[in-house]
């Protein structure tokens, strides 16, 4: 044997590697069992402490509904007048044996005991603070606590406490691995076996009358200094790991032997093919296609060969294609984005002057969802020919989006779009707005060229649809800045902004009407003078400018957005601020409009505002378009009815909403469907 030959070095290599590994695994197996072992039992014990806090937290919940239930029957509404003597007769023989209660308070709306059953509490008033559990007699209740009302005022409070006894924990165990105590400031209060009241190491100073190291003990605060302390067996966690570790070691055992036996047989085998392979490599490496690598072995070695030279021809194929794909959109074949917005850019620096169309397919969502996307594809491609046989091969056309087009023309564009929408209508089931742009002074620079068709587009739309608009929208000298033309404008150029964001989507179209129409009435409803409830309503038409900038695909999609999406979306408000902040005269109007997703508990965005920082007009905007997002039909869901609205934006309130302005709200749309003058 050449001792410096590479089948030799392979051999060696080889059956040290798999020495090393299985020697090693010898000592690890032992170490990765424990290891498993005590995460097995860790998670056993986090998942058992989580479980059993759960089912006390639901007891306690139980209880306070019952407690809630009890409170209004109108047998307990007017005990609290009665005197002490009556107050206890009816706890004991009519509310506790109903309820099942060991513990029953009456005390006045300011915490005042009017009288109680069972053990009683310290002190002539009770406060419970919200509280889950009350330690009286060295026994822990769960407690629960409801308002007795009569009409809107609270006039008593109707407290309700359950023992949790050693049976009470024993129920709430279910697991024959792991057992449960409840201790209060070291001392046990109850445990679910026998024996784990003789455990000293569940109390803070004792010593341990056990031996800690088999079991996994976790404690956990449920309040008011009650601990709950889960103890799961490390033994009986142990033994689901026997099977494991006789298996390891014996697949170790078999290892060593195979690999000693295979190492040679493994070199022989790898030695020779290597060999072409590197030299095929090297020649990739330097920037050559390599030759084909002639082999005559059917196994797997020269399988690897050919898989080798194949994945090679592969790459370089893929490479060609993918050159292509950079500019080519797959489905239609004409540009996509990308390669059209810089052609056309250049297009725009060379001749000083050139027109732009953007061709909307109307209604192209329900087509798809009628048809099926496979359909819509066909369809895409249709019109894709269509529009090079009026433009013809040479002109410059381009998939835009999802379900736009763009062309570059010249000065017959208006009349060539008039024909491509006439034989669009007449051969398919479905028509074309679209919008036209001339590169001038209002518009020289290609985002804003863009932007003046797209809302020439929305013009198209908000008029009906199946017609060709051209853009005429600002007619101003601009100043540089990419929203500059605005400043020559008025509230009527950024209102067509917002006509167009709502025309992007058929299904949300008339949402910022809606939504004026609803912030208007609120501010109206809550008394504000007249000149603020102006200012709300304009507002309101504006509040969701911004959608201009969000890209179709994130505005538009049907179902749940992603993190990137979502990101886009709350881009929104600040892009409405800044369009908005061109014009002097609707200065008023931004805190509205950069303001209106910001949340009362200060989880909204874009700057995490909370209460009454975040201003008056963006917390009435807050309610108006959450309420017109819920009732609004959608393609994936049909809108909510307004009583399930309702019962949303109060639940909201605190937290998303502002609680006064969400109660006025609900106040006023509920008179209103009731025929009753708000």
């Amino acid at each position: 044997m050449n001792w410096h030959s590479l089948r030799f070095k392979i051999s060696i290599f080889v059956m040290s590697l798999v020495g090393i590994i299985v020697v090693g695994g010898f000592f690890s197996v032992g170490k990765v069992v424990t290891k498993r072992v005590d995460e097995a039992t860790n998670q056993a014990s986090a998942s058992f402490i989580a479980s059993l806090n759960e089912k006390i937290r639901s007891e306690s919940r139980h209880l306070r509904i019952l407690a809630g239930l009890f409170a209004d029957r109108p047998g307990t509404r007017n005990i609290y007048q009665a005197d002490r003597a009556t107050i206890l007769e009816h706890l004991r023989n009519n509310l506790a044996p109903m309820a099942k209660v060991d513990w029953a308070v009456l005390t006045e709306s300011n915490g005042s005991v009017l009288g109680s059953f069972g053990p009683k509490p310290q002190g002539d008033s009770l406060n419970l603070r919200n509280e889950m559990f009350r330690v009286l007699d060295g026994r822990v209740y769960v407690v629960a606590q409801a308002p007795i009302r009569v009409g809107e005022y609270e006039q008593a409070r109707l407290v309700f406490g359950r023992v949790v006894d050693d049976e009470a924990i024993r129920s709430l165990v279910t697991s024959d691995e792991a057992q449960a105590a409840l201790i209060r400031n070291g001392t046990i209060l109850a445990v679910s076996a026998p024996e784990l009241a003789t455990l000293a190491f569940l109390k803070p100073s004792g010593d341990a009358m056990l031996n800690r190291e088999e079991f996994q003990w976790t404690r956990a605060s449920l309040g008011q200094g009650v601990e709950v302390v889960s103890l799961v067996s490390k033994v009986s966690i142990e033994q689901r790991f026997e099977t494991i570790y006789t298996a390891l070691t014996a697949l170790l055992i078999l290892g060593l032997i195979a690999g000693f036996v295979g190492a040679r047989t493994l070199a022989r085998l790898i030695s020779k093919p290597i060999e072409s392979i590197v030299v095929a490599s090297r020649e990739l490496e330097q920037g050559r296609w390599p030759d084909s690598i002639g082999t005559a072995r059917q196994d797997e070695i020269g399988g690897l060969e050919r898989a080798f030279y194949s994945m090679v021809t592969s790459i370089r194929s893929s490479r060609e294609r993918l050159l292509q794909m950079v500019d080519i959109d797959p489905l239609t074949e004409l540009l996509n984005y990308r390669s059209f917005r810089r052609s056309l850019e250049d297009l725009m620096n060379e001749q000083g002057s050139v027109w732009l169309g953007i061709a909307d397919i109307d209604g192209f969502e329900a087509f798809n969802q009628e048809f099926g996307h496979d359909a819509g594809d066909e369809l895409l491609i249709n019109v894709s020919h269509l529009l090079r046989e009026t433009f013809g091969e040479t002109a410059l056309i381009a998939r835009y989006s999802g379900n736009q087009f763009a062309v570059c023309a010249g000065e017959e564009s208006e009349l060539l779009f008039q024909q491509a929408r006439r034989a669009v209508s007449g051969k398919f089931s479905i028509t074309l707005s679209v919008g036209l742009a001339e590169q001038g002074e209002a518009n020289d620079r290609i985002d804003l060229l863009l932007l003046s068709a797209q809302l020439a587009v929305g013009q198209a739309k908000a008029s009906g649809k199946n017609r060709v608009r051209v853009f005429d929208g600002f007619g101003a000298s601009v100043a540089n800045g990419d929203l500059s033309f605005l400043r020559q404008s008025s509230y009527a150029a950024v209102r067509a902004l917002a006509e167009a964001v709502d025309a992007k989507d058929e299904y949300t179209r008339g949402h910022s009407q809606r939504v004026a129409e609803y912030a208007r009435d609120l501010a109206a409803y809550c008394g504000y003078e007249s000149g603020f409830v102006d200012l709300v309503f304009v507002t309101g038409t504006l509040h969701d400018v911004g959608k201009i900038g969000v890209p179709d695909a994130a505005l538009k999609k049907p179902g749940k957005l992603t993190d990137e999406e979502f990101e886009m979306i709350k881009l929104h408000p600040a892009l409405g601020e800044k369009i908005v902040s061109q014009i002097p005269e609707l200065a008023d109007t931004i805190p509205g409009i950069r303001g209106h997703h910001e949340r009362f508990d200060g989880r909204g965005y874009p700057d995490g505002l909370a209460g009454e920082n975040i201003s008056l007009m963006a917390r009435i905007l807050a309610v108006a378009d959450t309420f017109d997002a819920m009732t609004s039909d959608r393609p994936y869901r049909k809108g909510l009815e307004q009583g399930i609205a309702f019962e949303a934006i109060l639940n909201g309130r605190g937290t998303q909403f502002d609680p006064e302005l969400a109660e006025r709200f609900v106040k006023m749309m509920s008179a209103r469907s009731q025929g009753v003058a708000a």
